[in-house]
């Protein structure tokens, strides 16, 4: 499980605390994510459907990581408040847009 978030709500935050720096205490920490676990198999799954491809993934599992949290889930109401920042996008429309980059700039990465 992770908290998965798109680029572009990333860069929202960050755009958000410079125009609240003023605001903000120096050092400050601020949780920015979906504010929403998903599993690497969801992922995968919108991948897939995205792509409209038949492809069949290969799953395997490394196992727990040694002092990992059983949650991946961001919290992120100090951003909404302070900062007045929330995610605009859904996993599944963030992997929308960057399926669509992709097909758009094939000649980019050898595709």
């Amino acid at each position: 499980m992770r908290d998965y978030i798109y680029i572009c709500d990333i860069v929202s935050a960050y755009e958000k605390a410079i125009e609240t720096s003023h605001r903000q205490s120096p050092g400050e920490i601020f949780n920015i994510g979906s504010g929403k676990q998903q599993t690497v198999g969801d992922i995968v799954k919108y991948i897939v459907q995205l792509v409209n491809k038949n492809i069949e993934p290969e799953w395997g599992s490394p196992g727990k990581r040694q002092n990992e949290p059983l949650v991946w889930q961001a919290d992120v109401s100090k951003a909404e408040s302070s900062l007045g920042w929330k995610p605009q996008y859904s996993i599944e429309q963030g992997l929308g847009e960057a399926v669509e980059w992709f097909r758009k700039n094939v000649g980019l990465y050898g595709g």
